[in-house]
């Protein structure tokens, strides 16, 4: 995700960070833009199969950057005066090893990829990640409930989909974005599917 890095580098006011790593040591980075006081979160990449999140999260930041060098608008919106009031943090990938699986299947997971084998070898309709835990379904919020549902539908073990781990919060990935939101004041959260 150079990406990140060029916007950062290209556009002052844009501010890139590491906030985690992956079960393969990916790194899990942010863009940030404007107040630091009060912060809208946009998220895209949880599963897998969803890049498509990634791609529109970059290209959602890349015209931001446009219209505020440009001192322009988005949706006549002055997003300039926007970001004064109500910062923006936008990470696109959540789940980068799920997403490079799925496109390039269990071999871009290193020490993973017997275990992603064994499991359909994931190329194309995978969604967890690395280790086979959708981190879609590793949040503590009402995990308890859906641990039920994943036994009914049959899934106890690490899945290409909707396994959550074995609590809440096992995966890196899923710490790093709950300890980013537990250490901000953010206003609005959208995760984008």
């Amino acid at each position: 995700f150079s990406q990140i890095d060029a916007i950062a580098d290209e556009y002052p006011f844009a501010s890139s960070e590491i906030i985690g790593h992956s079960r393969c040591g990916r790194q899990i980075k942010a863009l940030s833009f404007g107040s630091q006081t009060e912060q809208v979160l946009f998220c895209g990449g949880f599963h897998g199969m969803e890049y498509l999140t990634v791609m529109l999260l970059l290209r959602y930041a890349q015209t931001l950057c446009s219209a505020l060098a440009g001192g322009n608008e988005i949706c006549k919106i002055k997003i300039s005066r926007f970001l004064k009031r109500r910062g923006l943090i936008i990470i696109p990938c959540i789940n980068p090893d799920g997403t490079e699986i799925c496109i390039n299947g269990s071999k871009s997971a290193g020490g993973y990829s017997t275990l992603i084998d064994s499991l359909g070898g994931g190329k194309g309709i995978w969604q967890a990640n690395a280790a086979g835990v959708d981190i879609n379904h590793n949040f503590d919020a009402d995990f308890y409930s859906l641990k039920l549902k994943e036994n009914a539908a049959g899934i106890f073990a690490p899945s290409p989909t909707r396994y959550g781990g074995e609590r809440p919060e096992s995966e890196p990935e899923t710490r790093a974005l709950t300890k980013l939101c537990r250490s901000r004041n953010l206003r609005h959260v959208a995760a984008f599917h």
